[in-house]
């Protein structure tokens, strides 16, 4: 890989032009729809030109990253002239790889390279630094250009996990699971304090050490050691005491039982609940009542 360049300067594509430049890579050239933040990130980069248009990267640079939205990878790879010596890569984690056949058409490598992490605008240093803690998901026809990704991966983060095209949307709804209804999960949970008074930046502050110590405890204890609670205890009473609260917010009661039902098997697992205790649950997850003084409250997420 020899000079790089970035159609796109968003959060991922900010964060991965910074951490190749730190590991020697020559990042020469940024394009981005406005132009304000191509300006911005080779502002920070050795050597690398702000350009107008995507053509300008692909004659600047042989490979090529198109950190664009999702929705318009197989445009601004249409509209650019590649050539055999082009390497184009996508950094989407739901788009198949054959959204870059415009460039594969022309000669050009393609591939996929996808950081399973998640990134700000607000905190390109911090994005940097989330690189190199980030697996990435890799995939390309061409073993050789697939073989390069791999080895960029493991130079940049942690490591690689190739990923088929009809396995990408699968790969994505995981990663969505655990980080943007993450987000969601805090937001429902914070919302319903407002119902003794909190107000929900206060809730929020006070429930991220419990979001963080979980964190901690998937990290050093994996799974299914890190499950705790009354589902993990077999406490039938505490969860029945759960449903019965939750019962005036019908949606978040749905949102509760599903999780409940998920978490059963892992429960089973860790070997703290028996299959008595698991019985009991099920039954009350099945007979929850969606009743309501009023339907549900809606809570920002």
């Amino acid at each position: 890989m020899e000079r790089v360049g970035f159609i796109g300067a968003g959060a991922v594509g900010s964060a991965l032009a910074r951490a190749l430049s730190r590991r020697g890579y020559q990042v020469v050239a940024v394009a981005s729809a406005s132009g304000l933040s191509a300006r911005r990130l080779a502002s920070h980069l050795p050597n690398c030109l702000p350009v107008e248009t995507g053509q300008a990267v692909a004659q600047a640079a042989e490979t090529v990253f198109l950190t664009v939205p999702d929705r318009i990878i197989p445009q601004v790879a249409a509209e650019v002239h590649w050539s055999p010596a082009h390497q184009v890569i996508h950094c989407s984690g739901a788009t198949p790889l054959e959204a870059l056949d415009p460039a594969a058409r022309q000669g050009a490598r393609t591939g996929v390279f996808h950081p399973l992490n998640s990134f700000s605008t607000s905190d390109p240093e911090a994005g940097c630094r989330w690189v190199r803690e980030s697996f990435f998901a890799v995939e390309s026809h061409d073993r050789a250009f697939l073989a390069e990704l791999k080895a960029l991966a493991h130079a940049l983060g942690q490591g690689a996990i190739e990923i088929p095209g009809k396995w990408r949307p699968l790969y994505h709804a995981t990663a969505v699971l655990v980080s943007n209804y993450l987000v969601a999960l805090a937001a429902t949970a914070a919302g319903l304090w407002s119902e003794f008074g909190v107000e929900r930046t206060t809730a929020l502050s006070a429930l991220l050490p419990l979001i963080r110590g979980t964190c901690r405890n998937l990290e050093v204890y994996g799974l299914p050691a890190a499950l705790t609670g009354p589902i993990a205890r077999g406490d039938a009473e505490t969860v029945a005491s759960h449903l019965s609260a939750l019962a005036d917010y019908p949606s978040v009661l749905e949102l509760y039982t599903a999780l409940g039902v998920a978490a059963l098997p892992l429960a089973q697992e860790k070997g703290g609940l028996t299959e008595k205790a698991a019985a009991s649950l099920r039954k009350l997850f099945a007979e929850k009542r969606t009743p309501g003084k009023g339907g549900a409250a809606e809570w920002d997420a």
